[in-house]
């Protein structure tokens, strides 16, 4: 979608994937109060992720376009704005509210959808797509203490999907998993 060639996740080291420093422990709880209230903004972070992902997710009626992702439950879409901007929705299937989203290189997975799968898979897809790409994800990025073990969690069923489909998985990249 994007103008960068993607790179399927199973071929990107953890150390690579996880190589954004971390979000200062004094953002955390502002994070999390954001990820529940989309009205919630202060100067230290003047956008709020989630108002951003619901302004893209609407913008573009990504709702209407979505279909059944691979988590039970939900929907999944993807959009591309002009400027190359691109987002993952995912949507609560009964309901239609956003549960989760990537945008830019914020990941959000909504109170009352977290630990459902569904951020692995948006992480798996921000890849598939282009969004993310091993040459510009920690740039300017920081992860939260979710944010890497989110990461952590899809870099891994990426590559249990690869070896399962018989995919190639370079040596470098299986190092981190010897169970596997």
């Amino acid at each position: 979608m994007t103008s960068r060639r993607s790179v399927p996740l199973h071929e990107i080291t953890l150390d690579a994937l996880m190589a954004s420093p971390s979000l200062p422990a004094s953002q955390e709880p502002f994070l999390a109060a954001a990820v529940a209230d989309e009205r919630l903004y202060d100067n230290a972070w003047p956008k709020n992720p989630l108002k951003a992902m619901l302004n893209f997710a609407r913008k573009r009626d990504m709702l209407s376009k979505a279909t059944p992702g691979p988590v039970d439950g939900y929907l999944m879409a993807t959009a591309v704005n002009g400027a190359g901007d691109a987002m993952v929705a995912v949507f609560d299937a009964a309901t239609g509210e956003l549960a989760g989203g990537v945008e830019g290189k914020n990941i959000i997975v909504r109170d009352g959808h977290q630990k459902r799968g569904i951020g692995t898979e948006m992480v798996i897809k921000a890849f598939e797509i282009g969004l993310w790409h091993p040459e510009t994800m920690n740039e300017s990025n920081y992860l939260s203490v979710a944010g890497r073990q989110l990461r952590r969690s899809a870099h891994r069923t990426a590559i249990i999907r690869a070896l399962v489909a018989g995919l190639d998985v370079s040596a470098g990249v299986l190092e981190d998993y010897p169970d596997l």
